[in-house]
C-alpha cells in the first residue's frame, strides 16, 4: 500500500524551492518524499472509508418525497400522479439498484475480511463478510451512529496495521486460489445477498409501521396554483 522510502524521486527533485534549505536539497527531497507520499495515501484511503461508510450506514438509502399538492382540481390529480410513480420508482430502486449495492458492500468487506485472514476456511470468511454488511444494515435502524462505528472499524483496523506494522502480515494480493473458492460458492453468495435484500425489506417496512410515515423526507414545496 505505501511507497518504498528507499526509491528516490526524480520527480521531486526537479522541483524548485522558493528559499534555500540548511541541509542539502536532495537529502531533503529524499527524507519528505516517503512522507508525502504515505500521508497522500492515508488521506486518500480515509476519505474514501469516510464516504464509504456514510453511505452504507445510512438507514434511507433512497429517498421518497412527496410534493404538495397544487390548488384546483386539475392540480392535486397530476400530483397524485406524481406521487403514485415516485412511489413505483421508490420500490423499483429497492428491487434493481438496492441489490447491485449490495454486492458492492459486500465485495469491499470480503476483501478485507481475506486480508486479515487468509488461511481462515473460506466458508467462514464469506459468512463473516456477510453478516458484518447485515449488521451494518440492521443498526441503521437503531442508531445510524451505532451503524457508522460499525462500518468503519474492520476499514480503520486494516489501516492500523498497515501503519504499525508496515503491512508484513497482510498479504499483498489476493491469492487466486481464493478467488476461485469464492466463485466456487457464488449460489452460497446469491442465497447471502437475496437474505439481506429480503430483511432490508422487513426493516423498511417496521420502519413505515412504526413512524406511520412512507416518505423518507419532507414534501417539496407546492410549484404553482390552479383554479
Amino acid at each position: 500500500m505505501f511507497p518504498d522510502p528507499a526509491v528516490p524521486s526524480t520527480l521531486l527533485q526537479q522541483v524548485p524551492l522558493p528559499f534555500p534549505l540548511p541541509v542539502d536539497p536532495e537529502l531533503a527531497l529524499r527524507t519528505w518524499e516517503p512522507l508525502a507520499l504515505r500521508a497522500v495515501v492515508i488521506v486518500i484511503y480515509l476519505v474514501f472509508i469516510f464516504e464509504f461508510y456514510r453511505f452504507v450506514a445510512r438507514r434511507d438509502i433512497f429517498k421518497l418525497r412527496f410534493r404538495r399538492y397544487a390548488r384546483g382540481v386539475v392540480g392535486r390529480s397530476v400530483e397524485s400522479v406524481g406521487n403514485v410513480v415516485r412511489i413505483v420508482l421508490y420500490v423499483v430502486e429497492y428491487l434493481v439498484v438496492y441489490p447491485l449495492l449490495t454486492i458492492v458492500w459486500y465485495v469491499f468487506y470480503l476483501f478485507l475480511v481475506v486480508l486479515l485472514a487468509p488461511g481462515v476456511d473460506i466458508q467462514v470468511l464469506l459468512v463473516t463478510a456477510m453478516a458484518i454488511v447485515t449488521a451494518i444494515r440492521v443498526t441503521a435502524y437503531y442508531s445510524q451512529n451505532l451503524s457508522q462505528d460499525l462500518a468503519k472499524m474492520l476499514p480503520l483496523g486494516i489501516l492500523g496495521a498497515l501503519i504499525l506494522e508496515d503491512s508484513p502480515a497482510l498479504p499483498a494480493e489476493i491469492p487466486v486460489d481464493v478467488v476461485v473458492a469464492v466463485a466456487e460458492r457464488w449460489e452460497t453468495i446469491l442465497l447471502y445477498l437475496l437474505f439481506l435484500v429480503l430483511l432490508e425489506f422487513v426493516l423498511r417496512i417496521g420502519q413505515v409501521l412504526a413512524t406511520q410515515r412512507l416518505q423518507t423526507a419532507g414534501p417539496e414545496d407546492d410549484v404553482g396554483d390552479e383554479g
